[in-house]
């Protein structure tokens, strides 16, 4: 039995290595490759830079969502604004809006298989967020179209983000999480515990009336007012669109503290509405006249592709606890730096971003 324990130990242990020497070989070759493409001009992003600056930042945006799975559109639009310089805020909102479509085509399929997506509560989602997309959009192109106007707003958004990732790092949230793991174990177990109908059911709809829905996943019964999902995602995708996000840190909270879902369901309901919404507000950019830079968004991509994959290898040698900090300390700076760049840059004359 030892032997046999040491044996497979030893496997899962090589299988690890092996990935992340796979992980680091594509890496290294994508460093190489965009290092001996040299300087080159984006012309539509209007910006001459080497092109391995935005490949590594992609990677570490891809890092960064796949382990935290929060931040990835504001890391990319600190990426577009500050690491890159892009000076044309319409075109920065749905270039970040690309990006954060990455994780979701690559996802979403997985949670249908495995029966974890709420269809009916993320096209409710979705009806909301063609609205709130079309109207944050058009908003944002109108009010916010420069950098004057844009940054601040960006910046309270990151700000909030910054705090809540800091706050996640207390043990106060750490107690609150393992109360929650708690829950979502014992969901699970109810899951693996369901009839072989319920299983291969997977979400369905006990009651569908304008005033109430009710649904069963796995033998436990979920309810709401479908008027309340639809608000939601005129709401947060207002904002996401207008910001040029994905829109996750609210659609998450919405659903696990304002529906009651748990979170075994919630990451694939919430990526599916993110799909909608972000389309519909790239779409209407477009439509206003935003550009997106395609040679510049294809080695981001790349870049967040690898990076998302090295995500998970990643998580295994270093705590999330200190990721999480780390995350918190750069939205800080990032955050205080586009709300109050310009007034401490005239009152003691330094630049923080």
């Amino acid at each position: 039995m030892a032997n046999r324990s040491d044996a497979t130990t030893g496997g899962s242990r090589g299988g690890i290595n092996v990935g992340l020497l796979i992980i680091c070989i594509l890496a290294v070759v994508g460093v190489v490759v965009t290092v001996f493409m040299g300087t080159k001009t984006f012309a539509t992003a209007d910006i001459t830079i080497p092109v391995v600056i935005p490949f590594l930042w992609a990677m570490f945006v891809g890092v960064v969502f796949s382990t935290i799975g929060a931040a990835g559109g504001i890391l990319s639009g600190v990426g577009h604004l500050s690491v890159y310089g892009m000076q044309n805020a319409n075109d920065v909102k749905p270039m970040n809006q690309v990006l954060t479509l990455v994780s979701p085509f690559f996802s979403v399929p997985t949670y249908l298989r495995q029966r974890r997506l709420v269809l009916q509560l993320g096209i409710l989602l979705g009806i909301g967020s063609i609205a709130g997309s079309l109207l944050g959009s058009w908003f944002s192109s109108n009010v916010l179209s420069s950098l004057e106007s844009y940054k601040p707003v960006f910046g309270a958004i990151t700000l909030f983000v910054a705090f809540r990732a800091l706050y996640e790092t207390t043990n106060r949230y750490r107690r609150h999480k393992q109360e929650l793991s708690a829950a979502s174990a014992r969901f699970e177990e109810a899951a693996r515990s369901a009839t072989t109908d319920e299983r291969s059911q997977g979400v369905r709809t006990v009651e569908m009336k304008p005033s109430r829905v009710r649904i069963s996943f796995f033998g436990e019964e979920f309810g709401f007012n479908p008027l309340w999902p639809i608000l939601a995602g005129v709401v947060i995708f207002f904002i996401s669109a207008m910001l040029g996000v994905g829109g996750g840190f609210l659609l998450v909270p919405f659903m696990a503290t304002i529906l009651g879902m748990p979170m075994f369901i919630v990451a694939g309901t919430s990526l599916f509405a993110i799909i909608i919404g972000s389309f519909v507000s790239i779409g209407s950019y477009l439509n206003l006249g935003s550009q997106l830079d395609v040679p510049l968004l294809t080695i981001e991509i790349v870049g967040i592709i690898l990076g998302s994959l090295a995500g998970p290898i990643v998580s295994k040698y270093f705590k999330e606890k200190w990721l999480r900090l780390i995350l918190g300390l750069i939205l800080l700076y990032v955050g205080i730096g586009y709300l109050f760049g310009s007034f401490i840059e005239s009152a003691t004359g330094v630049k923080i971003i």
